[in-house]
């Protein structure tokens, strides 16, 4: 980590000599979840899991001028909404005949002017499988434990509701299969195959 400060202070400093720091947005933010040795308390699960111990990750974003200062937001956002956002911010145009999976811009939710547009995310890797739509999440990992959890009343899915909830989880799923439809039709996937 102090590494990571001293190179991150650098490219800042290197940005503010330049005389580019109004005009340069600089994010942070991890791939998954933590190794599990840390701890990612009260979050369940690690690096390679399904739970959001694997999948929830700290999201750092500086703008002077453009973003509020140490503001802490709890929006659902992804790392899928970056590069439309880029996009924008860039004035370019988002390329033709290609569907991102990110919604359009997520500038205004880090400025606190808007809610997240994101409402659904599917995982899935090997033979493990993830969905949530809004606060439902359904985990399958690889069937040795999983379940249907209602993130905003526990965020450690702790308490499995597939039985209390059977509507529910036939929803979640079903909204994973529409998703796992649209990824096969939209081949060819290159070398994310079966990954």
């Amino acid at each position: 980590v102090t590494c990571m400060d001293e190179a991150i202070g650098e490219i800042h400093a290197l940005i503010k000599q330049l005389g580019q720091k109004e005009n340069t947005m600089t994010v942070f933010c991890s791939d998954n979840g933590g190794s599990g040795n840390g701890g990612n308390e009260p979050l369940r699960g690690h690096k390679s899991t399904m739970w959001e111990g694997g999948l929830r990750v700290p999201f750092v974003a500086h703008w002077p001028g453009q973003l509020p200062t140490g503001k802490v937001t709890d929006e659902w956002l992804t790392s899928l909404e970056l590069f439309p956002m880029f996009v924008q911010i860039a004035g370019a145009k988002r390329p033709e005949g290609v569907m991102l999976d990110g919604f359009d811009n997520m500038l205004p939710v880090l400025q606190g002017k808007e809610k997240s547009q994101r409402r659904e995310m599917f995982w899935e890797r090997r033979n493990l499988r993830g969905a949530r739509v809004d606060n439902w999440k359904w985990v399958d990992m690889g069937g040795r434990s999983g379940g249907l959890f209602d993130l905003s009343a526990d965020l450690g899915e702790a308490k499995d509701l597939s039985k209390e909830k059977p509507e529910v989880l036939a929803m979640v799923k079903g909204r994973f299969q529409a998703w796992r439809k649209k990824m096969d039709e939209a081949e060819p996937r290159g070398p994310f195959r079966d990954y």
